[in-house]
């Protein structure tokens, strides 16, 4: 289906070009959607948590984070997607070996465009992602995502087996090798095994004799950033350098007391979260953190992370919709309709068998 799909999209023509930012369209009504971008006009507001959205399209994919609804689902693998484009940009990265967007710098070939725009960073080194707290720039909006975190102190990502929590997906799937004693990377020069890539790729140097941290003090060399950033405090022992004007803490970097005293002293956690009292610089960062927070259902203890959806299970249990035939009971009226046919069936059965 998706090969056929990419088949017919390639004989088709995008005639319909946006006069803001040049991308092309299939169709006029495309094209007028996709204006909306530039308007930053959102007019579609989720009921749940808030979030707006420039079309309606958007509205209703974004229910499905809510629902966790995954309606498309890929041929091959049988993976679950919430929209479309999810879809065709999973089939073309993972089954489909076909990367037509090509880096005119290195020659490195992506599925995706915007896999290619990012990319192009590497090598303009553009940070357009800010952070409004610390001022801390980055080449990738997730990046910039993950990096709050260090001020909200989120950790979502919880392990199963200790309930030890994470900031980012990927610290959580290092962990869980402590536990599975699984060391996947693999030296090929003396067969060393290691959990993590990165501890790999330090090793490594060992073979190499390669050590690209160096220090701007002393002009030593390392292996590891780490090191590097400890060797640092043997420059700064004994010199604390930048004190803090309002509680007097010291830092070696000038950078660190002035991140100090913006986070601590000058910008106030406004967003308090209802249920936990903890405090956000920012609403959406609240927003986040309300997902954060479960409720369980009081008969069968299966959690959910909104209470709306718990409501709506909760009715398995209530079932407050009876047949008035057989007395048989359902949570939704919906449920209690079709239910109902069955018995329409059986009367036209009897009705007929009497004639």
């Amino acid at each position: 289906m998706c090969e056929s799909e990419n088949n017919i999209s390639s004989r088709r023509i995008r005639n319909f070009s946006c006069d803001v930012c040049d991308k092309n369209f299939f169709t006029k009504k495309h094209l007028s959607s996709h204006y909306a971008i530039h308007t930053q006009e959102k007019q579609y507001i989720c009921e749940i948590c808030n979030a707006s959205f420039p079309r309606s399209e958007g509205l209703k994919e974004h229910y499905r984070v809510h629902t966790l609804e995954k309606p498309y689902s890929c041929e091959v693998c049988s993976k679950g997607f919430s929209d479309h484009s999810n879809l065709r940009r999973h089939y073309r990265r993972i089954h489909s070996k076909e990367k037509p967007y090509e880096c005119d710098v290195c020659d490195m070939k992506f599925a995706e465009r915007t896999s290619l725009n990012t990319h192009y960073r590497t090598h303009t080194k553009e940070k357009p992602f800010v952070c409004d707290v610390c001022g801390q720039a980055y080449g990738r909006r997730q990046w910039l995502t993950e990096h709050y975190r260090c001020h909200t102190e989120e950790k979502p990502f919880v392990c199963n087996i200790c309930n030890r929590a994470f900031r980012r997906k990927s610290f959580l799937i290092a962990h869980g090798r402590t536990h599975t004693k699984e060391k996947p990377y693999v030296c090929h020069v003396c067969d060393k095994a290691f959990s993590q890539q990165c501890n790999l790729k330090s090793h490594y140097r060992t073979h190499t004799d390669e050590k690209p941290y160096q220090c701007e003090i002393c002009n030593k060399t390392f292996t590891r950033k780490f090191t590097l950033t400890r060797h640092y405090f043997s420059h700064s022992e004994g010199k604390t350098g930048y004190s803090c004007d309002v509680c007097m803490k010291s830092f070696t970097q000038k950078s660190d007391r002035d991140r100090h005293i913006k986070k601590t002293h000058i910008l106030k956690k406004t967003y308090t979260c209802r249920l936990c009292s903890k405090s956000f610089l920012k609403q959406s960062l609240l927003q986040a953190h309300r997902l954060t927070h479960t409720f369980a259902c009081k008969e069968c203890n299966r959690e959910f992370t909104q209470k709306c959806a718990l409501n709506k299970h909760y009715l398995s249990h209530t079932r407050p919709y009876v047949c008035e035939i057989c007395n048989k009971a359902f949570s939704r009226q919906n449920h209690l309709k079709s239910h109902h046919k069955v018995h329409d069936k059986e009367i036209y059965c009897y009705l007929k068998i009497s004639a």
